[in-house]
């Protein structure tokens, strides 16, 4: 009996430790922050312009972003909530940004016959059809949608439709599956979309988030028929999603680590996805986006975990005694498997980095925060940050 007791005292100690183990590299305990590629930065500002989780590129100098300035008081992925009782709450907006302009211009788009109940999280785009999918986490409901959108003009996107779906619970990345094949007779394209957590209760979130729980998913809509199935399961804060008609990059947040899958598509019998590799990646990974011409993926994320989430959290975040929250943003080249640092910030410049990537042409990197103001250009090449 003793023998029985003294392992099943190990058995507890390791299940123990395991979140210990996990969590303090995700912490940043470890890390110094040096600030990196910020010489070469603007920052495009505007009234409104703020709290931006996402962004995608349109053609060469042009950015489309998701900015929610009711995360300043509310969060439904961290599970925050500091609105006053009966106090107004403002909804989040899609900015068209123009950076090859000087100066740049920033313009919040009119959004007819949209939701009044609107708070953009993630965003895809597929420029071709002229149809934006846009994840909506409305304040006020306990669901969570996926709003499509059609470009009318540069200033203007009509509402399309909503999707519910039961299991689109808590959606955080979105990316549009380019294949003719799976796009709807109206021309909606298929997706797939992450969610980041399995449970929707507050508490039991932070337990999934604790224990590293490896709960969270990737689903896919079929534009066909409306349907929704699970293509990717077991991942520990399923976050950003990105990719192309046959590749597609998950990024796993609690586990500091980016999956790479193979998708095998049958417009008879759907799409499997294999997973091919999995890399590392020394931060909380956000969002990702995916360069299949220069076989490259840009991520950006929170390089000192803990603080993200003390600052997130905090009430007040101006208090010096609130840790700021950092910045990374790094490109993997994809077939070498090497990661360059393209921006990195202590969080007194640019912080909460959440979002980058690179629009090679007009040779910057485009930035976005969750909990900063405006966006952030910085040019590449010899004389910017790479």
């Amino acid at each position: 009996m003793a023998g029985h007791s003294h392992w099943i005292f190990i058995g507890l100690l390791a299940v123990m430790a395991y979140p210990f183990y996990v969590n303090l590299p995700l912490a940043g305990f470890h890390r110094t922050i040096v600030p990196y590629g910020q010489q070469q930065c603007t920052k495009i500002t505007a009234p409104g312009l703020s709290y931006c989780e996402d962004a995608v590129q349109g053609k060469s100098g042009i950015a489309y972003a998701a900015c929610d300035p009711a995360r300043e008081k509310k969060n439904k992925v961290l599970g925050y909530d500091f609105f006053a009782q009966d106090e107004p709450i403002p909804s989040g907006k899609i900015w068209r940004l123009d950076y090859s302009k000087t100066p740049a211009e920033a313009m919040p788009m009119v959004l007819k016959g949209a939701p009044e109940d609107f708070h953009p999280l993630g965003l895809t785009l597929d420029e071709g059809l002229g149809v934006l999918l846009v994840i909506n986490l409305p304040v006020n409901q306990d669901v969570n949608v996926v709003e499509v959108f059609r470009m009318e003009s540069e200033a203007v996107l009509v509402h399309v439709k909503t999707i519910q779906h039961g299991s689109i619970y808590n959606p955080n990345g979105i990316q549009l599956f380019s294949n003719p094949a799976f796009t709807s007779p109206d021309g909606l394209p298929s997706f797939f979309i992450s969610n980041d957590h399995y449970f929707t209760n507050r508490a039991l979130k932070l337990i999934e988030n604790f224990f590293v729980l490896p709960m969270a998913n990737v689903m896919f809509y079929d534009a066909r028929s409306g349907s929704v199935t699970p293509v990717i399961k077991g991942i520990a804060f399923a976050n950003g999603v990105s990719g192309d008609h046959s590749m597609l990059f998950v990024s796993e947040t609690n586990r500091a680590q980016v999956h790479q899958y193979t998708i095998d598509s049958d417009s008879h019998h759907g799409l499997t996805l294999n997973r091919v590799r999995t890399t590392k990646v020394d931060m909380a990974v956000d969002n990702v986006e995916w360069d299949p011409k220069r076989q490259t993926l840009v991520a950006a994320g929170h390089p000192k975990g803990l603080d993200f989430m003390r600052f997130a959290m905090a009430r007040n975040r101006s208090d010096p005694a609130v840790p700021r929250a950092k910045s990374m943003v790094v490109s993997l080249d994809v077939p070498a498997g090497k990661l360059t640092c393209l921006f990195a910030d202590d969080g007194q410049y640019y912080g909460a980095s959440s979002t980058g990537y690179v629009d090679h042409q007009a040779k910057v990197l485009v930035v976005t925060s969750l909990y900063e103001d405006g966006v952030l250009v910085c040019k590449q090449g010899p004389e910017g940050g790479s």
